[in-house]
């Protein structure tokens, strides 16, 4: 890990993922690497809207790989992705107002805060939705708007549910990068999904 990830951490934060830890690094490259090659496939966006995607990229890219590797969503990304999601999207040209931004980054923190006390109420157990994930939902929530958002969510859910089968072994099984696939690629056909959806 880097010197700034572990000040925001303590050791009890970090767990065994899925992955072995000596791979972070080679998998935040590995990730960078494929989200900067699927900028080929999305639409042509103008210079400061391919530095913010760029920029998200490597945030993308590290957050799959501590949740991979150390079953962790620092604050040191989560917390900033979540700012930038209230004034960024109006760069990109997303959302007319801050009511949009703020409602969907409220709206991604209740239902994700809730459905993690919900679920450890029922079952008396962790609902294996840590605190990065919740913020990381209410970040993407600031990004998208709450219309998306209600697309967000499940989804992220069913390529989670996808990566489980991939990793069987696992004792506990990251929700972290299948959150930051989808919201990339809803960052990069954002126009289209929209015309689709409405």
């Amino acid at each position: 890990m880097l010197w700034f990830e572990k000040k925001f951490l303590s050791p009890s934060d970090i767990e065994d993922g899925p992955l072995k830890p000596n791979t972070l690094n080679r998998l935040t490259t590995l990730f960078f690497c494929l989200f900067l090659a699927s900028l080929c496939l999305s639409p042509p966006a103008a210079l400061p809207q391919t530095m913010v995607l760029a920029l998200l990229a490597l945030v993308f890219a590290r957050l799959m790989a501590l949740d991979l590797t150390a079953l962790v969503l620092p604050d040191v990304y989560t917390l900033p992705l979540l700012a930038l999601g209230l004034f960024a999207p109006f760069l990109l040209g997303w959302h007319t107002n801050w009511h949009t931004a703020l409602t969907g980054a409220g709206l991604g923190l209740t239902l994700s805060f809730g459905f993690a006390l919900l679920a450890e109420k029922l079952t008396n157990a962790n609902s294996g939705l840590g605190g990065g994930d919740i913020k990381l939902i209410a970040a993407a929530g600031a990004w998208l708007g709450p219309f998306l958002l209600l697309f967000y969510i499940p989804a992220g859910v069913l390529l989670a549910l996808v990566f489980s089968l991939f990793l069987k072994d696992a004792k506990n099984i990251p929700f972290g990068p299948a959150l930051c696939v989808i919201l990339w690629g809803i960052f990069l056909f954002y126009p289209k999904l929209l015309g689709l959806l409405l």
